[in-house]
């Protein structure tokens, strides 16, 4: 069973293990993950169907099975384990959360617009979902207004990521179309990424090892800041960095 659940799961994670992840890929994965685990819950894999198809009598490659006699047991604890997985990725990624991760991307990526006889009409629907979600950030009717004029302007960034497009607006559209550049700080600290965690552990691991088992939370994290923002060694002015120390005023003794 597992040889069959977890390829599917995998598949899911490694969507978010990339450094910019593009909203428009979660909910159609998160959507084919929970339809593929359905499947499974109801009809067994390939995997379990071959390892079922092996058995002789109670003797899998020589090994005797002891508790194949009990498969009501097993049918039950296989379909509560499956269902556990559904339920989980239903309460991790919530309908009304995915679907306005797709409103953004659809706003913002601008590698999925449509050609320019077609740009008046499109995203439409997201637009009013992100208008309803956040009218305590935008002004709704200001951001309908200019939802046009917004594709239009963007549609000259080209073939660029969904994070530059929300970066460009920020920095150069802001003043033009600032209910949009709200949405585009919303769309930037969604964290939808892994990987900056994923980080986060591994510089952890290489300052928290078992010669330093003692440091404490407040050090550690110290550490891992300094670690991860601070510039390399050939980067470093350590002649500057010395004139600041010596006039800076206040010190602990």
């Amino acid at each position: 069973m597992l040889a069959d659940v977890i390829p599917v799961i995998d598949r899911l994670n490694l969507t978010f293990q990339k450094d910019n992840v593009n909203p428009s890929t979660i909910k159609p994965m998160v959507e084919s993950t929970t339809h593929m685990l359905t499947q499974l819950l109801d009809t067994p894999g390939d995997n379990e169907r071959e390892f079922s198809n092996s058995l002789q009598g109670a003797t899998f490659n020589t090994t005797t099975l002891t508790h194949l006699h009990n498969r009501g047991q097993y049918e039950r604890v296989r379909r509560e384990f499956i269902q556990g997985l559904i339920d989980a990725l239903r309460r991790r990624f919530p309908q009304t959360e995915v679907t306005i991760l797709s409103a953004l991307a659809t706003v913002f990526d601008v590698e999925r617009y449509p050609g320019a006889d077609r740009l008046a009409g499109y995203g439409q629907a997201e637009m009013d979902v992100l208008r309803r979600h956040y009218t305590a950030v935008i002004n709704p009717e200001r951001a309908q207004r200019n939802f046009l004029p917004f594709k239009t302007a963007v549609t000259n960034y080209g073939a660029t990521s969904f994070d530059t497009v929300c970066r460009c607006v920020i920095r150069q559209l802001y003043d033009q179309f600032p209910d949009f550049g709200e949405l585009a700080k919303i769309a930037l600290v969604i964290p939808v990424s892994s990987v900056y965690a994923e980080r986060g552990f591994s510089v952890q691991n290489l300052i928290k090892t078992k010669g330093r088992n003692r440091l404490n939370e407040d050090r550690v994290n110290r550490l891992m800041m300094l670690r991860w923002h601070s510039k390399s060694l050939r980067d470093f002015d350590i002649g500057s960095a010395r004139e600041n120390f010596l006039t800076t005023k206040t010190r602990r003794k």
